[in-house]
C-alpha cells in the first residue's frame, strides 16, 4: 500500500525589483555573498529546501517496516550520515552565483525590501509558523462559507502564473531519479524487488495540487485583489523568472548526490535482508530434512 509522502509544505515567494548592476561590478566573493543573501530572503528558497530536506528522510524509510518513532530515528541517522546541510546551502549558494547576474541578484533583494514585498513575505511565512489546527479551522470554515467567485477566479489566476506546483513536482521527481539510480547501483538484483512504492505522477500532481491550493487560500487571505495583480505581475517579470529556474536548478544539484547516496545504502540494506531471510530459509530447510530423515531411519528399525 502506498505510504503518502509527508512534507512540510509552504507557498510560493517571490521576487521582484529592478537594479541593473554589470557582472563586473563586484568581485566573485561578493557575487556569492549577494547570491547567498537572496536565498536566505527568501522563503521560496527556504520551502523547496525544506521539501527535498523532508523528502529526503522519507526515502530513507524503509518501507517494508512498519513506521514507528524507532524507524523514523534510524531514518533521520542514516540522513545525517549521509548529507551534510551546510555543504549544500554552500553548493545552492555557488550554483546561483554562477547562473544569475548581478541584476537578477540585486532585484530579489530589492523585492523583499520592498513595501508589498515585506507584506507578502511575511503572509507566507505563516504556512510554516502558524499553528495546524488554525490552518484546519479555516479551511472548514471555507466548507461552510465558501469564497466570492471573483476571489476563487483571482487565487486560480494565480496559482497558474506561479508555476509553483510544476516546480515542486519537478524536484520531487528529480529526487526520486537519483533515488532510483543509486538503488540500482550496487550489484542489488535481489533488492530490486524490495524497491520502495511512491504515488505516480498523476497522483503526486493531485496530491500537490490540493495541497497547494489549500495553502494558497490561507496565506493570501488579507492581500487586496490589487495587491496579488501586483504580484503576479512580479511573477511575470524576466528578474523573478531567471532566479526561481536557477534556484530550482541549483537545489536539485545541492541534494542529487545525498539522494544518490541513501538510494545505494537502502538497496544494500535490502539486499542483506533478503541475503539474511534466505539463510534463515535455507537452515530451515535443511532442519526439515534431517527431521525427516531421522524419522525413516526410526520406522525402518
Amino acid at each position: 500500500m502506498k505510504r503518502r509522502i509527508l512534507l512540510v509544505m509552504a507557498v510560493v515567494v517571490l521576487i521582484s525589483g529592478g537594479g541593473v548592476w554589470a557582472w563586473a561590478r563586484l568581485s566573485p566573493a561578493l557575487h556569492e555573498n549577494l547570491a547567498a543573501k537572496a536565498v536566505e530572503a527568501s522563503v521560496n528558497a527556504r520551502t523547496y529546501l525544506i521539501l527535498e530536506y523532508s523528502l529526503l528522510h522519507f526515502s530513507a524509510l524503509d518501507e517494508n517496516t512498519p513506521d514507528s518513532a524507532e524507524q523514523r530515528a534510524r531514518s533521520s541517522e542514516l540522513v545525517d550520515h549521509l548529507f551534510n546541510s551546510e555543504q549544500a546551502t554552500e553548493t545552492l549558494n555557488r550554483y546561483l552565483a554562477t547562473h544569475c547576474d548581478n541584476s537578477t541578484l540585486h532585484a530579489v533583494l530589492k523585492w523583499y525590501n520592498s513595501p508589498l514585498g515585506k507584506r507578502i513575505n511575511k503572509a507566507e511565512r505563516t504556512i510554516t509558523e502558524s499553528n495546524t489546527a488554525y490552518f484546519d479551522r479555516y479551511l472548514s470554515e471555507l466548507e461552510k462559507n465558501p469564497l466570492p467567485k471573483k476571489r476563487v477566479a483571482l487565487m486560480k489566476k494565480f496559482a497558474a502564473k506561479s508555476g509553483y506546483e510544476e516546480r515542486m513536482q519537478r524536484l520531487i521527481q528529480q529526487g526520486m531519479k537519483s533515488f532510483d539510480k543509486g538503488y540500482a547501483s550496487p550489484s542489488a538484483t535481489m533488492a530490486k524487488r524490495q524497491r520502495p512504492d511512491r504515488l505516480s505522477d498523476s497522483e503526486l500532481q493531485e496530491w500537490l495540487h490540493k495541497s497547494l491550493w489549500d495553502s494558497y487560500l490561507y496565506v493570501y487571505r488579507t492581500l487586496s485583489p490589487q495587491e496579488m495583480e501586483l504580484y503576479m505581475q512580479f511573477l511575470s517579470s524576466k528578474e523573478y523568472r531567471s532566479f526561481e529556474k536557477q534556484l530550482v536548478a541549483g537545489i536539485g544539484k545541492a541534494f542529487d548526490e545525498a539522494f544518490y547516496k541513501v538510494g545505494r545504502e537502502r538497496a544494500e540494506l535490502a539486499k542483506r535482508s533478503e541475503e539474511s531471510s534466505a539463510g534463515e530459509a535455507g537452515r530451515e530447510d535443511n532442519e526439515t530434512i534431517e527431521e525427516s530423515g531421522a524419522a525413516n531411519q526410526c520406522k525402518a528399525e
